[in-house]
């Protein structure tokens, strides 16, 4: 495959993946498909998946009440120990 047909596929599997329903939930947040995404790698990278819900809720409530996402690494590292326990 050369890579404009690669590219061409992951572009199609991101659309079936990210589709209406997402985009208009990011819109609803006030956050661009790209800010929604790189949440979603990073909460996804950061927290095991049965987690990830429970953990996501306060940026959605940020996001919601028009604050400033912020995230501090260390305290993510805390709540994993903290949950394993």
């Amino acid at each position: 495959m050369d890579p404009e047909e690669v590219i061409q596929m992951m572009v199609h599997q991101f659309k079936k993946v990210f589709g209406p329903d997402l985009v208009r939930r990011a819109s609803e947040l006030g956050i661009s498909e790209k800010e929604a995404v790189i949440l979603a790698s990073s909460l996804k990278k950061k927290l095991p998946s049965l987690k990830r819900n429970l953990l996501s809720l306060p940026f959605s409530q940020s996001l919601e009440k028009k604050y400033s996402l912020q995230s501090d690494p260390t305290v993510i590292y805390e709540l994993r120990i903290l949950m394993e326990i």
